[in-house]
Formats: C-alpha cells, sequence, structure tokens
C-alpha cells in the first residue's frame, strides 16, 4: 500500500483540530512536501490560496507565504480577506533593507 501524500483538507481538518485546542493562528505554507512539487505554479501569491481555504473552511486566522515581496501585493492580500496576516520571511532574508 503506498503512502498518501497530505492535502489541503487534511490542513483544514488539522486546523479545526488545533482551533478547538486554544490555536489562534495557522502558518499556511506547503513546504514543498510533495512528490510533484514541480507541478504546482509557482509565482507570486502561490501559496495564498491555502491561507484562503483553511481561513474560510477552518474558520481560523491564517498567515500567507509564497512569493510575497511587495508591501502592495501584502496588503491587498490581507484586504482582500484571502489571510489575516503575511509572513515575508524569505524576501526579508534576500532584502533585510
Amino acid at each position: 500500500m503506498g503512502r498518501r501524500c497530505w492535502t489541503i483538507e487534511d490542513s483544514v481538518e488539522l486546523s479545526k483540530k488545533l482551533k478547538a485546542e486554544g490555536v489562534d493562528l495557522i502558518d499556511c505554507s506547503s513546504g514543498f512536501n510533495t512528490p510533484d512539487y514541480k507541478n504546482y505554479p509557482f509565482g507570486p501569491d502561490w501559496q495564498v490560496p491555502f491561507a484562503e481555504k483553511v481561513r474560510t473552511q477552518a474558520q481560523i486566522a491564517t498567515a500567507a507565504v509564497g512569493s510575497i515581496i511587495e508591501a502592495t501585493q501584502a496588503e491587498q492580500i490581507v484586504q482582500n480577506q484571502q489571510a489575516d496576516s503575511v509572513l515575508l520571511a524569505t524576501q526579508m532574508l534576500r532584502d533585510p533593507y
């Protein structure tokens, strides 16, 4: 029997359980943890749909990541209620100033 990959639906269910345990925010990153990662549509905001789906279906605050490099880009994600917060770790490492 082969291993099953973790899905966004699994993340939604886990997020619901974590919320019930008192977790306030879910950092929504796929972590490139799939054998078919080359099939992902990499580009600006590519992981934002994960945050949006967890946010709406698990009813918990989320943080979005994934090629978010501009302040206006981050602001639009929050304004469009796709996530409650945006994490810019990779970009901050690239350009800390």
